[in-house]
């Protein structure tokens, strides 16, 4: 699990209200009586609340929220970790072996298709040609686009539209 924090100082009228609302919480949590060592247990408290770990604390105005995120470990295109970087979201990067490069855009070539078949859009489309390209670029595939052109060349391709009807 990835932790997103929150910190956020609160108004005197704020302070008012949350503190008895978190100290509810506070009572009936496992983080009760964890306080920090300077100021004294009444001011301050850790709680657990809707899958984030809290600290508020009521004589500095700051309540502290950390939500336990869901973590994913996918492959994701070239550019993806550029452009996290200047939203700020951290991540963990490391290069896929090939046989795990396998695996993962084969996972991606399914994900992909359901988003096409649920959306019918042409970014969907888009995202699957590219994972069918950089399948193509694979060892193991390497010569798909012979296939294709041999299977074109004996069965035809699908332009005329032409839809069967019968028994397997």
């Amino acid at each position: 699990m990835s932790k997103i924090a929150k910190v956020c100082t609160m108004s005197k009228a704020m302070n008012q209200y949350l503190w008895p609302f978190l100290a509810d919480f506070h009572r009936a949590t496992p983080f009760h009586g964890r306080t920090h060592s300077k100021i004294s247990a009444k001011n301050q408290m850790f709680c657990e609340m809707n899958g984030s770990i809290c600290y508020y604390n009521k004589i500095i105005s700051i309540y502290i929220q950390v939500k336990l995120m869901e973590s994913y470990t996918k492959l994701v295109r070239d550019k993806i970790p550029k452009i996290l970087d200047k939203k700020g979201v951290l991540y963990e990067k490391r290069i896929a072996s090939d046989e795990e490069y396998k695996v993962e855009l084969v996972k991606k070539l399914g994900e992909k298709t359901e988003e096409f078949l649920k959306d019918n859009s042409p970014e969907e489309l888009a995202d699957v040609i590219e994972v069918i390209e950089a399948l193509k670029k694979m060892t193991d595939y390497e010569n798909v686009e012979e296939i294709r052109r041999k299977k074109l060349e004996e069965r035809g391709g699908f332009d005329q539209k032409i839809i069967l009807k019968g028994e397997k």
